[in-house]
């Protein structure tokens, strides 16, 4: 008997031995003993919101996310912008952005911009989009182009300047900004260039593009975008402030089919398209679309998207 006394007594206190190195190396390493459960929460979190779950989604990211969990922090504030349950996405954006990430601080101004009191004064938007591009994140310097370029969200039409934040943009690799500097630098239609470098008046002026070519033109790129959810290129072709179409991460498809388009000119920066929409695996349940466009700085851009009965 006081053998196995013995026995439980030092088994008592091995037990107790191992659970204070537990405790010393947990407090030591605090980061350490929550990385696993942070991971699995922020997987569990982006596969239901794939899945459309996003009670779930949003259970789970929320926990990571208070965790400090950068990821977590982007994909909730996206799964709230998108149940527009705004104010709190918004303070998930902040949050990131205060941690230094140029998405969080990209997705704040957007959400911003979009807000009608943001609408009225978009100070603090641009001042978000604007630190993003400082971070070097061109996405977010491709915008602050655009907006130098048309003198919105504030700010003087200055082509200098747009051009310069294009530039960044595509020194980085950034194929958006690249075609958006081509444009810039292309004769304007009706005009062709000399062997001086200089841009003269042509006699063939039919020979550009028309407004109806331009818009359905635009109108493929857009379809095209939507197609291969490149929200970068999108960004170039809705006018600042509109709303993004938003998209379930992994279900690209191939090709986005639009059928029966109609192009209606209401004013020479004015027009509005209708058409059909499919994937290109489900002809038979197409959604009838129209596009609201404006001409802005020689180029159509999307002002409002509506889906029609």
């Amino acid at each position: 008997m006081a053998q196995q006394l013995q026995i439980q007594r030092r088994t008592r206190l091995y037990n107790t031995l191992a659970a204070v190195l537990l405790g010393w190396a947990v407090a030591a390493s605090p980061q350490m003993a929550g990385a696993v459960d942070i991971e699995q929460a922020y997987k569990l979190g982006k596969e239901s919101y794939q899945r459309n779950d996003w009670i779930s989604a949003i259970t789970h990211l929320r926990t990571a996310a208070e965790a400090q969990h950068v990821p977590s922090m982007l994909l909730l504030a996206y799964v709230l912008d998108r149940a527009e349950e705004d104010a709190e996405g918004m303070e998930w954006y902040r949050k990131a952005a205060m941690l230094n990430s140029a998405e969080g601080a990209l997705g704040l101004g957007e959400m911003l911009a979009e807000t009608p009191e943001g609408k009225k004064n978009p100070a603090e938007a641009l001042e978000w989009i604007s630190r993003a591009a400082k971070l070097n994140h061109p996405p977010a310097m491709m915008l602050l182009g655009q907006f130098h370029l048309l003198g919105s969200m504030g700010v003087k039409a200055d082509t200098q300047e747009a051009k310069k934040w294009l530039e960044l943009a595509a020194k980085e690799g950034f194929a958006p900004a690249v075609r958006e500097l081509e444009k810039l630098r292309a004769p304007a239609p009706g005009k062709e260039v000399d062997g001086t470098g200089k841009a003269n008046a042509k006699k063939g002026a039919s020979e550009a593009a028309g407004p109806q070519q331009e818009v359905e033109s635009m109108i493929d790129r857009w379809a095209k975008a939507c197609a291969e959810q490149d929200m970068a290129a999108l960004r170039t072709l809705y006018i600042a402030g509109a709303k993004l179409p938003t998209f379930n991460p992994g279900e690209r498809t191939a090709a986005l089919n639009l059928r029966d388009v109609r192009v209606i000119l209401l004013e020479d920066t004015k027009a509005r398209a209708m058409f059909s929409q499919s994937l290109t695996n489900d002809h038979k349940n197409p959604v009838h679309k129209a596009l609201t466009l404006h001409k802005e700085a020689g180029a159509w851009k999307v002002v409002q998207e509506e889906r029609l009965p």
